[in-house]
């Protein structure tokens, strides 16, 4: 079999598609003809997807985050890429007070604006949990 062939007959007949749509018997469907409804991802997509968001959504939007850089300390980096991969950079940026305390290294107040916060309310554990790793500077991974 032409495996060629059939990926050029397969994309000019399904398409490509970015986004997910509802195909013809109201399939969620995505890329060319995944077929999400009954397939659902392969571990290794979920893997690739995972690798790709943290590097597009939280590590190269952070990249031109002065405050950020100048951390110095790679764990409560890791707290502040957990918080924008959750709710995105923007959404982080408008933790004005959290952001003050973090430039003057002051822990104990970074973490306490973060429980003040309404995205503490609504994730609950995770901003505990996210909060206590900002005071102390350790993960218990």
């Amino acid at each position: 079999m032409d495996r060629k062939l059939l990926e050029s007959l397969l994309i000019k007949h399904e398409g490509i598609r970015y986004r997910p749509y509802l195909d013809l018997k109201g399939n969620i469907t995505i890329g060319i003809g995944h077929n999400l409804t009954a397939n659902g991802l392969y571990p290794e997509i979920v893997t690739q997807l995972f690798q790709l968001d943290i590097q597009n959504i939280v590590l190269t939007p952070l990249s031109n985050v002065e405050w950020y850089n100048n951390m110095g300390d790679e764990v409560r980096q890791a707290v502040i890429c957990d918080m924008v991969f959750n709710m995105g950079l923007d959404d982080v940026l408008e933790f004005t007070h959290m952001i003050d305390a973090i430039q003057k290294k002051q822990w104990e107040n970074a973490s306490y604006f973060m429980l003040q916060s309404r995205w503490a309310k609504q994730v609950g554990n995770r901003a505990v949990e996210l909060a206590e790793i900002m005071r102390t500077g350790k993960s218990y991974l």
